[in-house]
């Protein structure tokens, strides 16, 4: 059985750094007619190296909840991430063919949406600063 199409206009989360191109794919996702219902973020590790990430940015991670809550008046979502950046394999494409593993920090997005989905059911949309890079799209791609 093929499913639905997506309503016209979808209820979408944001998955924030706090740069600029997170906050860039709000606006065209709101301009195209979609409906922001709540911001998501991935923090950096209580410890460790905020440098380790192939794939978030937080060098902007103090201001991701003002932005959500203050700035944009929806609900703030959080999780820090836990597992650790694995590299691809030897050939496996530059990191453009992604396969998915309970310890790489992909999983730690994969969480955090869950726990939207939970909370605002309603949610049809993902949205990200992940503008030119493939290897960030193709991992959130396999998430959403």
């Amino acid at each position: 059985s093929v499913p639905p199409p997506p309503p016209a206009t979808m209820k979408f989360v944001a998955l924030i750094s706090g740069g600029k191109d997170s906050v860039a794919s709000i606006q065209l996702s709101v301009s195209a007619g979609h409906e922001l219902v709540a911001c998501a973020h991935l923090a950096p590790p209580p410890t460790g190296s905020t440098d380790d990430s192939y794939m978030y940015q937080f060098s902007g991670s103090e201001v991701v909840r003002t932005l959500a809550e203050e700035c944009l008046g929806v609900p703030y979502f959080v999780r820090s991430v836990a597992a650790e950046a694995q590299l691809p394999p030897e050939g496996g494409g530059g990191g453009l063919v992604y396969e998915p593993g309970a310890e790489d920090e992909v999983e730690d997005m994969h969480l955090l949406l869950r726990a939207v989905a939970a909370a605002l059911p309603d949610v049809a949309a993902v949205s990200c600063g992940a503008v030119y890079s493939t290897y960030q799209r193709v991992r959130v791609e396999s998430v959403a």
